[in-house]
C-alpha cells in the first residue's frame, strides 16, 4: 500500500527542490573588487560610483573593495574575488609587469572583468599591452564635444585641444564637472538614444528596445562587434558623435576571453547617472555578469 503523502509536504519538498536549483543555477556574486586609479584623466563621478556599487553590494548580499592600489594586483589577493570591476581607469594604472601577469592570470583561470566607461581608455597601453585592449573588446578613441563655462579665460590646455567657451560658470548646468582648473567647469554629456540588441541580457533588464540616456559617448578606434557580442549599441542619428564618430556604434558589451569573462559598458561619466535607478540596476546586471552569478550567454 502507497500512502500520500500530505500535501503541505508534497508543495514543501518541491519548493525546497527548485530553491536548490536556482541556488546551483545562480552563484554568489561576492565579494568584488572596484579598482579605480586614474594616471590620465580623473573622472569626477568615481567616488560616487564607487559608493554606489558598494551600496549595490550591501542591498544584494555581496562584499565590495575598492582600491587605487596596483600593489593590489597579485594572484593571492585578486584570487579571493569573483569579479574584477576598472571604474573609469585612465592612463597606465598597472605600471609594473609582475601587475599585468596577475591580472592575466586572474583572467585565465576563469575570472570576471567589468569594465565601466573609461576603462577603455588606457592611454599608451593600448599599444603597449594589447592583452588588456582585446579584454576590453576595444579601444578609446574619442567622446562627445565638451562645452566649458568659465567667467575668466580658458586655461591653455583646453585652448590648445581648440575649445571655446560655451557661457559663464552661472549657466553651467548643475551636474557639470569641476575641472582642476579654479573656476572652470564642463559638460561633455547629450541625450542618445541607445538601440537593445540583446533584450535578454541582464545588463539591459527591462531597457525594452530602445532607451534614450544622456552620457559622455566614446568612440573606439574600431567596432568591437565581430569580436563580442553587443548588448547595445547608441544610434548616431540622435546626437553629435564629434570626436567618437563610428558609423557602427557598439556602447555595451560581452565576451569570453582567454578563459575568463569581460563585460563593458561605456556609460558612467555623469555624477547624476550614479544615483538613477536605471544605471544602477544596469551595473548590477554587469557585476552578475562578469562574476558568473547570471548566465553568461556571451
Amino acid at each position: 500500500m502507497h500512502l500520500r503523502k500530505p500535501l503541505a509536504l508534497v508543495a514543501s519538498l518541491a519548493a525546497l527542490s527548485l530553491a536548490s536549483q536556482t541556488a546551483i543555477a545562480q552563484p554568489a556574486v561576492g565579494p568584488v573588487l572596484v579598482f579605480h586609479r586614474t594616471a590620465g584623466f580623473a573622472h569626477p563621478s568615481i567616488p560616487a560610483g564607487v559608493a554606489a556599487i558598494k551600496t549595490l553590494g550591501a542591498q544584494n548580499g555581496f562584499t565590495v573593495d575598492d582600491t587605487v592600489d596596483p600593489a593590489a594586483f597579485t594572484p593571492s589577493n585578486l584570487a579571493k574575488y569573483k569579479a574584477l570591476i576598472f571604474l573609469s581607469t585612465t592612463g597606465d594604472v598597472l605600471p609594473e609587469p609582475a601587475q599585468r601577469a596577475a591580472l592575466e592570470g586572474y583572467i585565465k583561470a576563469g575570472g570576471g572583468y567589468l569594465g565601466i566607461h573609461a576603462a577603455s581608455d588606457m592611454g599608451k597601453v593600448r599599444d603597449n599591452w594589447p592583452w588588456y585592449r582585446d579584454l576590453v573588446g576595444a579601444s578609446f578613441k574619442g567622446h562627445t564635444a565638451v562645452k566649458i563655462y568659465s567667467d575668466k579665460p580658458l586655461p591653455e590646455r583646453a585652448a590648445a585641444m581648440g575649445m571655446s567657451v560655451s557661457g559663464p560658470l552661472a549657466a553651467a548646468p548643475a551636474d557639470a564637472d569641476d575641472e582642476t582648473e579654479s573656476g572652470i567647469k564642463t559638460t561633455s554629456w547629450e541625450p542618445a538614444v541607445l538601440k537593445v540588441e540583446d533584450r535578454a541580457s541582464p545588463l539591459v533588464a527591462g531597457w525594452g528596445a530602445s532607451v534614450t540616456r544622456s552620457d559622455e559617448w566614446y568612440g573606439f578606434t574600431a567596432t568591437p562587434r565581430p569580436k563580442v557580442h553587443v548588448v547595445a549599441s547608441v544610434d548616431e542619428a540622435t546626437y553629435n558623435p564629434a570626436a567618437g564618430k563610428m558609423g557602427d556604434h557598439p556602447i555595451v558589451w560581452c565576451h569570453a576571453y582567454d578563459g575568463g569573462r569581460s563585460v563593458y559598458t561605456g556609460l558612467g561619466h555623469p555624477t547624476a547617472s550614479w544615483s538613477d535607478p536605471q544605471m544602477l540596476a544596469h551595473v548590477l546586471g554587469g557585476i552578475r555578469l562578469a562574476a558568473g552569478s547570471a548566465p553568461f550567454r556571451c
